[in-house]
């Protein structure tokens, strides 16, 4: 019998145990109205914060995009005025030296000619000359 209150008594203490006390009262919600109030505030707040940050990373992004593309202007700038500069100088450098073999070559050529008139005249100079293959 014993054993029969025992169990009973462990019954009905597990209903009472199982039981709770779930009164939702205007505290509770005033509450819980707080809280969503505050998480919409945060969450304002929060999106204003990235909103802030997605600007100024898009300004940097921009000004180094900018500054990437004067530096490359600069650089080519510079390649293409230094190759300019190169034919300039080969060209003006090449110039006089050309001048100067066409003036050699007109002077060789009026040096033969005058040997071959030359020759004409004298007989040594004429055998001298068709030996080295000028007439």
């Amino acid at each position: 019998m014993r054993f029969y209150f025992l169990v009973l008594f462990f019954l009905l203490m597990i209903n009472t145990v199982f039981s709770q006390n779930l009164d939702y009262t205007l505290e509770d919600r005033e509450r819980l109205v707080r809280v969503e109030e505050g998480l919409k505030s945060l969450n304002i707040q929060m999106n204003q914060r990235f909103e802030a940050l997605e600007s100024s990373i898009n300004r940097r992004l921009d000004n180094l995009n900018t500054f990437m593309l004067w530096g490359f202007g600069i650089l080519f700038t510079g390649m293409l005025s230094l190759v300019g500069f190169t034919l300039w100088d080969r060209r003006s450098m090449l110039s006089p030296v050309i001048r100067k073999s066409q003036e050699l070559e007109d002077e060789n050529r009026r040096i033969k000619e005058i040997l071959r008139e030359y020759a004409h005249t004298d007989e040594k100079l004429l055998n001298v000359a068709k030996k080295v293959g000028l007439l």
